[in-house]
């Protein structure tokens, strides 16, 4: 089996075969997810193709800081989520594993694959969503922008990525169509940032980061309120985010906000430390 990454030729091809299948939106127009994809290191697509030449499994991919660890360089690893797999799905994350370093963890695949694969099973994934029709449409706190980006950027490398990545990924927001995020300023600093991206009717909330000398002062539920408030604005009905099960503190904030679990629980498999 070879693995592919993505090109931007082959964005329409993979588009065209991903639209409409169960999991695939995440709440945004395929196509400039997939474009961003090709055009930058923060969300890669890989694939494989089966006899007939079309795609028999489809992950995004993105690299991580595992666990936060004091070590970070020795804790890096690679997140793959599954967007379609229609067989051989075995075969094809270890021909990948091939292609990445460091930990490998599999969100995505079902609960009985991974523990028949040897799998180690390590969290679950609660979906949240938030009827957002009773929320006034506004702007508070800041939008994240061209002139604000390396503000961004100093915050997201405190812990998630390196500055390099965290670029990256700022980049890749500002550039992708109906994906935005807020940021709270304080001192002059940017101390939490919010990501969405929607598609008109539901969006989904990528990711919320207070720095780490700011928490637990209300700052995550300030900007995520504010991330909340601009959806609605926009006509946004539906909010959906994922949270660490064993995570309280975050659901707790989420929950304050309206945020209600859906039937979705995605388990979380390591592949390879």
């Amino acid at each position: 089996m070879e693995v592919h990454r993505l090109k931007e030729s082959e964005v329409d091809e993979l588009c065209s075969f991903l639209k409409g299948k169960p999991g695939v939106s995440m709440c945004m127009s395929v196509k400039p997810f997939l474009i961003q994809s090709c055009r930058t290191n923060t969300n890669p697509i890989y694939f494989s193709r089966n006899e007939s030449g079309g795609f028999d499994n489809v992950f995004s991919s993105y690299s991580v800081y595992c666990g936060l660890a004091s070590n970070p360089e020795r804790n890096m690893g690679n997140h793959l989520v599954k967007q379609y797999s229609e067989g051989n799905m075995m075969e094809f994350l270890q021909e990948l594993a091939g292609k990445l370093k460091g930990r490998i963890v599999i969100e995505g695949i079902e609960k009985e694959f991974g523990e028949k694969n040897g799998f180690r099973f390590e969290d679950t994934d609660v979906e949240l969503m938030a009827d957002l029709s009773g929320i006034e449409g506004g702007e508070p706190e800041t939008d994240m922008t061209e002139e604000n980006k390396e503000d961004v950027v100093r915050l997201l490398s405190q812990e998630w990525w390196t500055e390099e990545q965290a670029r990256d990924y700022v980049e890749s927001v500002l550039r992708t169509e109906n994906c935005f995020a807020k940021i709270v300023v304080a001192e002059g600093k940017a101390v939490a940032f919010a990501e969405a991206a929607h598609d008109g009717e539901k969006a989904y909330i990528e990711a919320v980061y207070v720095d780490k000398d700011s928490r637990h002062k209300g700052i995550g539920t300030r900007v995520s309120s504010a991330i909340l408030s601009k959806l609605a604005g926009l006509g946004v009905k539906k909010a959906i985010l994922g949270v660490d099960g064993s995570n309280k503190v975050a659901r707790s904030l989420y929950e304050g906000l309206g945020f209600r679990p859906t039937r979705g629980e995605r388990c979380i498999f390591v592949m390879r430390d």
